[in-house]
């Protein structure tokens, strides 16, 4: 069975804390969804129209490794 992938599309004024509680009730969760949108990675605020790749196992990791996100998501 081919996987399934869940994507979010943005809407003008979209943060990553933003989108992180609309999925997941959760802004701290914001690292996992830049970690899997690299090529966004350097956006504050969406424009509107952006399609996001939302990844699975959200929760899953205790620790988390935010070195390689900006410096304004560390």
């Amino acid at each position: 069975m081919p996987e399934t992938k869940t994507y979010y599309t943005c809407n003008a004024g979209d943060n990553w804390g933003g989108i992180a509680f609309k999925l997941w009730q959760d802004e701290m969760q914001m690292h996992r969804l830049i970690a899997a949108n690299p090529l966004y990675s350097d956006v504050l605020t969406f424009e509107g129209g952006e399609r996001l790749l939302v990844p699975d196992g959200v929760g899953e990791a205790s620790v988390v490794d935010t070195s390689s996100l900006p410096p304004w998501a560390q």
